[in-house]
């Protein structure tokens, strides 16, 4: 789609910092001033660099309001400070019996919604389930879907069919690790009434967007990071479910209760709370392997 670029030339100075960090190269400077490169305008992503650059105000580019723009507050804490929060969060399975606040709910939401995206605008959706009739009419028919799960990967016709549907990666890791999960998780409901599901958490966040969407997937993945960073901000805890999408996405009638249509794919869940424990050690984490191409 071929963008309408404004540019004012009162207010331009020509420094040309719109320009340098255009990732298309569809802005260049003539006769002092910045203006858009007809031939180029159709590769324009919308990203909106070129206004956040410019302290002047001078350009305009259709489709992208200037009230989107605020000016930053720059950060005053050190990359130690940020490492330090970092590793300060974890995951929390175990919560008060307290409504985490909407208010505080939304702030997850607006801190979520400052994540990367693919392509502008945000492909990704968030719904909220904060209300403990949803969430337990949740858990149970995650137990009632995967229940039926097991009972079918125990049929070798069944399970055939599921491995020719689903393919040998996801058929293995049902066998060697979901479904060793959901069966113990049914198990402690039925004999202690425990939910192995949603931990009981007073508020799930599902991230969801359209499956036809670019890159909807990493999308969705990093506004969720954001999200629970946020969360931990405000002294929440959270985890990250990804045993709740799959039976939203592919188990029949599912989607209805929930408002998802046919195209929506749920990426992930994140489990909110206020954590029923303080803890005074951080968990030590490593990557499988870090290593430079070239030494």
């Amino acid at each position: 789609m071929t963008r309408a670029y404004k540019v004012d030339a009162k207010l331009c100075r020509g420094d040309g910092l719109c320009v340098a960090v255009c990732p298309k190269k569809v802005l260049e400077i003539a006769d002092g001033k910045a203006r858009a490169v007809e031939r180029r305008v159709r590769h324009c992503l919308l990203c909106g660099q070129c206004m956040a650059v410019c302290i002047h105000d001078a350009i305009e580019v259709e489709g992208l309001s200037r009230a989107d723009f605020p000016l930053l507050r720059r950060h005053t804490f050190t990359a130690e400070d940020f490492e330090t929060f970092l590793a300060e969060r974890r995951s929390v399975r175990t919560f008060k019996d307290q409504p985490v606040p909407r208010e505080l709910l939304d702030r997850i939401a607006r801190a979520a919604s400052l994540a990367p995206m693919g392509f502008p605008p945000h492909t990704t959706s968030v719904l909220v389930l904060d209300r403990r009739e949803d969430l337990d009419r949740l858990a149970a028919d995650l137990r009632k879907g995967y229940g039926k799960l097991l009972e079918m990967v125990r049929n070798p016709f069944l399970r055939l069919i599921i491995r020719l549907k689903r393919g040998a990666e996801t058929m293995h890791a049902m066998r060697t690790h979901v479904l060793r999960i959901v069966e113990e998780d049914n198990e402690r409901f039925r004999e202690r009434g425990e939910d192995g599901y949603l931990y009981g958490a007073p508020a799930l966040l599902l991230f969801h967007a359209n499956r036809w969407s670019v890159a909807y997937q990493e999308s969705a993945m990093l506004v969720a990071a954001y999200a629970m960073l946020e969360a931990q901000a405000l002294g929440l805890g959270t985890t990250v479910l990804s045993i709740v999408p799959p039976l939203i996405n592919n188990m029949p009638g599912m989607r209805e209760p929930y408002g998802l249509g046919q195209d929506d794919f749920v990426v992930v869940g994140l489990i909110v709370g206020y954590p029923q424990y303080k803890y005074h050690r951080s968990i030590e984490r490593k990557l499988a392997a870090v290593r430079y191409l070239r030494p």
